[in-house]
């Protein structure tokens, strides 16, 4: 007997509320599609059924709130389109919630499922909401560290990332998250710079284009008057454009 086939199978009964009915119906299908005997199929749908529905129920609940609690954005675009049966079988069933790793796994599997059968413009929304919200575990999950060495130019640190959307992503899942309207914001590119937060979280600063352009071509290796002329700048405005992200918290050494 497999004991991952078991394993699965039991996590399919406590997390599809009329799995374990259909299961009793038909316990020799079960027993082919998760490759148990026939016998632990019926074990698992007769042995202390009122207790095996409580946890069932619970599972469900906690599997939501939790991924609702960590994704609140990709769970909102996931639930236009999905039901919370599809997304707890497809998705949330075999989810690890419990590391950011896991989570940011998680959020690429409910975008994947919500871009199924979203129209092209929802795709492109989904994609950048999902990875926003991945990246801000993908920013706690990396230690923070200081500027390396003796830059010999410009070098953006302290675990900022930068990030190109395709939409304002901040606002735009704000508003998912409120259940307000937010078509106008479609189509609209957007840059940040992405900096760890207090608490474990993330702070996300919008930039123009320019300043994306700027922080992308800070190296370390490029001194400030090379990375003027390369982007078309004087010196003074280089210099003025680091001194104003350095005083609102962006790390750049150099």
């Amino acid at each position: 007997m497999s004991a991952a086939g078991v394993q699965t199978l039991l996590a399919h009964l406590l997390t599809d509320g009329a799995a374990r009915e259909e299961a009793a119906a038909a316990p020799e299908e079960y027993a082919r599609r998760f490759g148990v005997p026939v016998e632990e199929v019926r074990r698992l749908c007769r042995d202390d059924a009122p207790r095996l529905h409580l946890t069932a129920v619970l599972t469900r609940w906690k599997r939501l709130t939790n991924a609702e609690g960590a994704l609140p954005g990709t769970m909102r675009l996931c639930r236009r389109v999905r039901d919370d049966d599809t997304i707890l079988t497809r998705v949330l069933a075999s989810a690890d919630m419990t590391t950011p790793r896991g989570i940011v796994r998680t959020a690429h599997r409910l975008g994947a499922l919500a871009a199924e059968t979203a129209a092209d413009a929802d795709r492109r929304l989904v994609a950048d909401v999902v990875r926003y919200e991945a990246l801000g575990f993908e920013i706690r999950s990396r230690p923070r560290s200081a500027v390396p060495g003796s830059p010999r130019g410009p070098l953006l640190g302290g675990g900022a990332v930068l990030a190109e959307f395709g939409c304002p992503v901040a606002e735009v899942r704000r508003r998912l998250i409120a259940g307000a309207p937010f078509d106008e914001l479609r189509d609209v590119p957007t840059r940040f710079v992405l900096l760890p937060g207090a608490g474990g979280g993330i702070r996300p600063m919008q930039v123009s284009a320019g300043v994306y352009a700027l922080l992308t071509a800070c190296d370390g290796t490029t001194a400030v008057t090379a990375l003027a002329e390369r982007l078309g700048y004087s010196v003074e405005a280089v210099d003025r454009a680091l001194h104003g992200l350095r005083a609102k918290g962006v790390e750049i050494g150099g």
